[in-house]
């Protein structure tokens, strides 16, 4: 008999041959997942999950996740980032896909090597302690060395990259020379040693270790909000951050700053003079205390306050030294550079008793006071009584002058000179307040009246001897009188 001829077809790649169906059917892989190529999938176990997704089940591959990487299609665990990496997707197929979280970056390694004596050096060994110097380089992060020149041949001194040790041998594929510098890009995977030497002289030559891929804090003063291999963005003017920020958020205005509604929205403005910061809390300029000043933007202290000239008084707040005014007491006149205030204090028979005055009252006819610097009218005293003066400004009183009186009647009598006695009277006396103490003179007589008394002429039959003494004759004798 003749039988048809058989032809027999392998599934494509990407495809398993379900040999349960009838007649049998190649079927497509599960979602993310793929044969090998080549590999005529005979069932479903073929299918291994692509590069980014790991096998959840037998049928079933997920992704990886974040902070995980796959490199390869096969049903394998997927690695982890190294500490402080992470992804930006769930399926990462590379380890470049792991970048640094926010608050960290991944920086370039820079060596400058500078050449002496036939040996290299770190640029900055000025006293040439280290030849030769161990360098080294990160998996997964770049690494530039700058070659020296070579003064004496001219050129440079190529640096090359190798994995044995000594000089001469093969450069590696990942270090890529490039005049004047050699670019190192080491795999992730990469695991060994490595060496340099440079190209035309045998006698330098060192190690280079290989490290794990990390990423570096942000430092203090600077933030970043991605998950990124980016540097770290500097905080705005006039503020700071911790180590490790991850948003512009955590920087707040410095000490001597304030912020338009908080410590951290922008910009920072400087506390003005008769001002200053200290509390890192706080988003307020506190004021200088009373009788201090400040002329200086953005302080951060209460030092910043200087003390008040002596006899100088000021409010609170106050930004200039000129603020710092005369006391009460004094008078005040600005100094000849107009910066500042000279305090005379009042005399005798002075006061002020506002600060900030350019002249002193004087006390008022009828008192005095012997006091300096008053501040009060009180300080004026009233002339005892028998003495006055009658101009303002007095350190003392006049008593009254002999043949003269002071009438208690009289309300201002201690602005007014005394009065003079009685017409033919007199006395030696200084400061009567009294009219009697005004004595008649010889031949005269005392008459008085309402408040006051006056001198007549001795009447006749009497002997008016003065002092206010009147003698009558005997009877039957008898005086013209005068």
């Amino acid at each position: 008999a003749d039988y048809p001829m058989l032809t027999c077809v392998s599934c494509e790649e990407g495809q398993w041959l379900d040999d349960a169906a009838d007649p049998p059917v190649c079927r497509e892989c599960p979602t993310h997942s793929h044969t090998l190529p080549r590999v005529n999938a005979a069932d479903i176990s073929r299918c291994e999950c692509e590069a980014g997704y790991t096998n959840a089940t037998e049928i079933e591959c997920s992704p990886c996740g974040l902070k995980h990487y796959k490199l390869d299609l096969g049903n394998a665990t997927c690695s982890e980032c190294p500490v402080n990496f992470n992804t930006i997707i769930d399926n990462a197929d590379t380890f470049e896909h792991c970048q640094c979280e926010p608050g960290y970056y991944r920086n370039t390694i820079y060596y400058e090597i500078v050449a002496a004596g036939g040996l290299y050096y770190i640029a900055g060994d000025t006293t040439f302690s280290a030849p030769n110097p161990t360098l080294t380089v990160t998996r997964g992060r770049q690494t530039i060395i700058k070659w020296p020149e070579n003064i004496q041949e001219g050129g440079n001194h190529p640096l090359i990259v190798s994995e044995t040790s000594g000089w001469g041998g093969a450069a590696v594929s990942f270090a890529v020379k490039s005049q004047p510098t050699t670019t190192i890009d080491v795999p992730v995977d990469y695991v060994g040693t490595l060496y340099y030497y440079c190209q035309f002289h045998g006698g330098m030559k060192g190690v280079i270790n290989v490290i794990d891929a990390a990423c570096t804090d942000c430092e203090a003063g600077t933030y970043k909000p991605t998950i990124s291999d980016a540097r770290c963005t500097t905080c705005p003017d006039n503020s700071h951050s911790p180590a490790t920020s991850d948003a512009e958020s955590d920087c707040s205005c410095n000490l001597g700053y304030v912020g338009p509604s908080s410590l951290n929205t922008f910009p920072c403005a400087a506390c003005v003079p008769g001002k200053f910061r200290s509390n890192p809390s706080l988003n307020i300029c506190d004021d200088c205390g009373q009788n201090t000043y400040n002329e200086l933007h953005a302080q951060d202290s209460v030092g910043a306050c200087l003390s008040c000239p002596e006899n100088t008084e000021s409010s609170a707040g106050s930004g200039r030294k000129v603020d710092c005014v005369c006391s009460a007491g004094f008078s005040a006149a600005l100094n000849a550079g107009g910066d500042a205030f000279v305090c005379t204090p009042c005399g005798t028979g002075e006061y002020q008793t506002l600060a900030n005055s350019s002249t002193c009252l004087e006390c008022e006819a009828g008192k005095y006071s012997t006091a300096t610097a008053a501040t009060s009218p009180s300080t004026c005293q009233t002339c005892a009584d028998g003495e006055y003066n009658t101009a303002t400004g007095a350190s003392a009183c006049v008593q009254c002058e002999t043949g003269k009186w002071q009438n208690l009647g009289v309300n201002d009598r201690h602005a007014l000179v005394c009065e003079d006695c009685p017409t033919h009277s007199d006395h030696g006396q200084l400061g009567p307040v009294d009219v009697n103490a005004c004595l008649l003179g010889l031949a005269y007589a005392n008459r008085t009246l309402e408040v006051n008394f006056h001198c007549i002429s001795c009447p006749a039959g009497v002997s008016c001897q003065g002092g206010d003494q009147e003698l009558t004759f005997p009877t039957n004798t008898h005086s013209p009188g005068r």
